[in-house]
């Protein structure tokens, strides 16, 4: 991660397994081709702490996108965490803005409840099948042939970001 991290332009970085394996889909649905054709590279951090690559990107001068859940307070999370890099033009944190959203699954749901109904409707709680099997719910997403995800708002943000 850091090596391909350190050689990259543009990066936008990912907090979990899920986020990256539907990542590369969102960025096609938004733009119409892979990242890489747009030499954009997507990183997931797996629970190291985003702000190890901010002081790189700091740095290295390369423009990232940190792509993070609120965590249930924004406010703490995704504005004070990142404090230090806020008035850095090739820095930016993407986060949803609603604190009871607090999780990329549960954004995910509420932006595509319908297709999460019908693929995981016969669960007895969707949204809690959703956060307690998210890689396997990830595949399932990925599966879906030519229906359109409806792409959460602040990743869509960091994709349009990231491109500028």
């Amino acid at each position: 991660g850091i090596i391909e991290f350190s050689i990259s332009d543009r990066v936008i970085l990912v907090e979990g397994p899920s986020e990256y394996m539907l990542f590369e889909k969102f960025y096609t649905n938004i733009t119409g081709h892979q990242p890489e054709q747009d030499d954009v590279h997507i990183i997931d951090v797996r629970g190291l702490s985003f702000k190890r690559y901010l002081e790189i990107a700091r740095l290295l001068k390369n423009k990232v996108a940190v792509v993070t859940d609120n965590d249930g307070d924004q406010q703490t999370n995704c504005i004070e965490k990142y404090k230090d890099f806020a008035n850095n033009p090739n820095i930016k944190v993407f986060y949803e803005p609603d604190d009871k959203k607090r999780t990329f699954e549960i954004v995910l749901y509420n932006d595509n409840k319908e297709i999460c109904n019908r693929l995981f409707g016969d669960k007895k709680n969707v949204q809690n099948f959703m956060l307690n099997n998210k890689t396997e719910v990830a595949f399932s997403l990925l599966d879906l042939d030519n229906e359109e995800i409806i792409v959460p708002d602040y990743i869509q943000g960091a994709i349009k970001w990231i491109r500028e």
